[in-house]
């Protein structure tokens, strides 16, 4: 979870990594949390990505037509 506060992305992208390869659901509440706070675009889709491999559930509707490219799934 450290990793997450860390003030550089790349590290932030290096825990999100670790997060999806080791399947840390207990992190979904936070992922989920900083999906709303961040304004990040460097970390945001991989965050969205995460959350989707973690959440099945997961509805990516809002993220497909982001007006942001880098967000954006197109």
């Amino acid at each position: 979870n450290s990793g997450m506060t860390h003030a550089s992305s790349s590290v932030k992208l290096a825990t999100l990594s670790i997060i999806q390869n080791n399947s840390e659901n207990s992190m979904l509440p936070a992922l989920k949390e900083l999906l709303h706070k961040t304004s990040d675009t460097r970390i945001l889709p991989e965050i969205i990505n995460t959350i989707s491999s973690l959440d099945k559930t997961f509805v990516m509707d809002d993220f497909i037509n982001h007006p942001d490219i880098d967000i954006s799934c197109h």
